[in-house]
């Protein structure tokens, strides 16, 4: 059987792709516990990691690990780091295609529709971005693809971070919305930011649902993780996300730069993106070449979390960043945030960064080295309250789905 399948080719696949997809087979299962497995599609913009792409993974392993049926189909740039590491798992299937852009992801997503709708009805169509969600609209209108409940996550405050001719072309992306039995807010902030720029559709339910964890996934990813030295004096940074402009790194390098140069600490870099060439030529500018890391794109960051003195994020504008979230949940000791979002301010024992310059954050870093706080409980008591996967899921799919924990 197959499991997964590449697509080389975003237009004019060759046969042997194409059968790939036609003849795909799935994994077969046992039923859930109450009788029925779930059939549920997955669309999202691309396989590469960012916050979206981490709430539809820990969305889909509870769902496999209570025996339903999963295919994710990433729309632009391949397989990635993130669900290859799923591909044998019961019920999971990864289509990805290697379209160059989100243009032609469209196209080939369109091409493919035929063969895609004959794994359906789904009992379940879930998307993320504004695109991909409104595309998946048009898709359900048109008789392209069959499922039961339609459900989009916004992942970001559109227009208040994109303005001029972007926010036009978004502006008619989400004239596309309509066919949503529900469609997900993170925070009260972005419901608010949307409803006041546009007028959505009538009949579609809209909800704020925090962004989940799956604290069993965690605990077994940095679990099987392999065992790394480190240096007991050695203070430990972790930076988790896209390398866009968005995100800011650079404000977190220049001011590191501005520490004392006896003190000992490692910047571990998580992600990829457009920027990544030019924050490695500031990092060396910044005589920082042998303290900061580049990793790229991981599949565990949870591993990286888990050993962290101190988590940063420094971003301009957030919907809410998950990756909070899941330094919690992992052991971080410590989380410093600029407010990307008013959401942040109500997660526990986060130090808040209000004005984001590079001498504001050197001397929240320096007091946090110099008194190293722990405030892993906290945080980790915060997730579990707050951020369940078993919430979010059964929230999703209007009923409870996951099995009640023993």
């Amino acid at each position: 059987m197959e499991h997964s399948a590449f697509f080389t080719s975003p237009i004019g696949s060759e046969p042997a792709q194409e059968d790939a997809l036609t003849k795909l087979e799935l994994h077969q299962v046992e039923p859930h516990s109450d009788g029925k497995r779930r059939n549920v599609f997955i669309i999202l913009p691309s396989a590469m990691v960012g916050g979206a792409e981490r709430v539809a993974y820990n969305l889909v392993t509870a769902l496999l690990a209570d025996g339903h049926k999963v295919i994710v189909y990433s729309m632009t740039r391949g397989p990635g780091p993130l669900w290859p590491g799923l591909t044998e798992k019961p019920g999971f299937t990864h289509l990805a295609s290697n379209a160059p852009s989100e243009k032609r992801g469209i196209l080939d997503f369109l091409i493919r529709s035929k063969a895609l709708r004959k794994h359906g009805p789904f009992d379940l169509l879930y998307t993320s971005h504004v695109h991909v969600n409104a595309l998946a609209s048009l898709a359900l209108r048109f008789g392209l693809i069959k499922a039961r409940r339609f459900v989009s996550r916004e992942s970001t405050r559109i227009f208040d971070r994109y303005h001029g001719w972007r926010s036009w072309i978004y502006r008619a992306a989400y004239r596309c919305y309509g066919k949503q039995d529900l469609l997900l807010f993170q925070t009260e902030e972005m419901r608010q930011s949307l409803e006041e720029a546009i007028k959505l559709p009538e009949g579609m339910d809209l909800v704020i649902t925090p962004n989940p964890v799956n604290l069993d996934g965690v605990d077994t990813a940095i679990s099987q993780a392999p065992a790394t030295p480190r240096s007991p004096n050695r203070f430990r940074i972790v930076f988790c996300g896209r390398l866009i402009p968005l995100k800011r790194l650079e404000l977190l390098l220049e001011a590191l730069a501005q520490l004392d140069n006896k003190r000992d600490w490692q910047l571990d870099i998580l992600g990829d993106g457009p920027m990544q060439q030019d924050l490695s030529i500031l990092a060396e500018t910044l005589g920082l070449t042998h303290k900061v890391r580049f990793h790229g794109s991981v599949s565990n960051p949870y591993a990286y979390f888990a050993q962290a003195d101190l988590g940063v994020l420094c971003s301009r504008i957030e919907g809410f960043p998950n990756v909070l979230l899941e330094m919690m949940a992992s052991g971080t000791k410590q989380i410093i945030s600029t407010p990307c979002t008013p959401a942040v301010r109500d997660l526990p024992d986060v130090a808040i960064l209000n004005e984001a310059t590079a001498q504001n954050l050197v001397a929240l870093i320096a007091r946090v080295m110099d008194h190293r706080p722990d405030c892993t409980e906290a945080y980790r008591s915060h997730v579990e309250a707050k951020h369940s996967i078993e919430g979010f899921t059964n929230t999703v799919f209007g009923e409870q789905v996951l099995a009640p924990k023993s």
